[in-house]
């Protein structure tokens, strides 16, 4: 579905969980906004004869006095963010989007604010009552305009050098997450849910609470195993491993790693798939149990559960991780 985000959106593939959606795929686009009866709050403002500016709620600038703060020398931070050319900077945007609910969009011509960063013909900005802020962008070469692209903030208006400085140290929060996607996992408009990880937050949506995260995965994902299950994945008895549905194992997708460690020994695996289940006896009715423990019955795996995660852990839920040893040499971290 297309998923406003203030004055974007994106195409986001989301699949059903126990509490509401997750999504799986973030995609840039965008549709029409939406009319009629929930059609979310937007304003139009003509600023001067060449701009048009929108914005998700009322913009907080009169026109002349926006007009008058752009003919002004705007305040300068270049961030030290390198993006890589051509700029890959759909996920800044999302980024900025969801922190800053006074994000607005610039229409105007190229000659207007010709340092600004466009993204779809657009200018994106952010407006406080006193200042308006964007993005640019300039070549770390400037003899070569397809090397990587240094990321700054420009701002206007009195309160410019406060908004320029908080939309950088922005920028290079956004850096600091790397290449994650952002996670949307959408609740019911009474759930009670908190913003938790680098850089996320919940936004409050007319029937929904939406909470963004970034919280990347690591390269190598660290998980303990006892001896009898080490040793079963060692040899290829055991091609599943159940977890409890917490945000770790919520968060695997195919072709993730995982490294298990029984003492001092390790052993590195490829997720292939990862299914779901609102309960362990919900996995335990639709997975082959040889698969997850050759030698013991379902009764006994789901005593061992019990035994092993208390009433909240379970209240989760459960994930079969499907594994497979990596077949090649050079990624093979298998040690004993």
């Amino acid at each position: 579905m297309p998923l406003a985000l203030g004055r974007i959106q994106r195409i986001v593939a989301f699949e059903a969980t126990a509490y509401g959606l997750r999504s799986r795929q973030v995609l840039a686009g965008g549709f029409l906004a939406q009319r009629g009866r929930d059609a979310g709050p937007r304003s139009t403002t003509a600023v001067g004869d060449e701009l048009q500016v929108e914005a998700a709620t009322e913009l907080p600038i009169e026109p002349a006095a926006m007009e008058e703060m752009i003919a002004a020398e705007p305040v300068r931070i270049w961030t030290g963010v390198e993006l890589p050319y051509p700029s890959p900077y759909d996920g800044l945007l999302v980024y900025l989007a969801v922190h800053y609910p006074n994000m607005v969009t610039l229409g105007a011509p190229r000659t207007y604010l010709p340092d600004a960063l466009r993204a779809w013909g657009l200018i994106y900005g952010i407006a406080h009552d006193d200042a308006l802020a964007h993005l640019s962008l300039r070549p770390t070469d400037p003899a070569d305009p397809e090397t990587a692209h240094e990321v700054g903030v420009f701002a206007y208006g009195p309160g410019a050098a406060g908004s320029a400085a908080r939309i950088a140290d922005e920028v290079r929060a956004w850096q600091r997450l790397g290449d994650a996607d952002p996670r949307f996992e959408v609740y019911p408009n009474d759930a009670r849910i908190e913003a938790e990880g680098a850089g996320a937050v919940v936004l409050e949506k007319q029937h929904s609470r939406i909470r963004v995260s970034w919280d990347a995965a690591p390269d190598v994902i660290e998980m303990r195993l006892l001896d009898e299950p080490f040793e079963l994945i060692l040899n290829g008895a055991k091609t599943i491993e159940v977890r409890a549905a917490d945000r770790k194992r919520q968060a695997l997708q195919a072709g993730d790693r995982i490294r298990f460690t029984c003492g001092d020994r390790t052993l590195t695996v490829r997720v292939i798939e990862v299914r779901r289940y609102e309960s362990f006896k919900a996995l335990y009715e639709a997975e082959d149990a040889d698969r997850i423990h050759p030698s013991r019955s379902i009764a006994a795996q789901l005593a061992g559960i019990d035994a092993l995660y208390g009433p909240e852990k379970r209240a989760l839920g459960a994930v079969a991780i499907e594994l497979r040893l990596l077949d090649d040499l050079e990624d093979h971290h298998c040690t004993v």
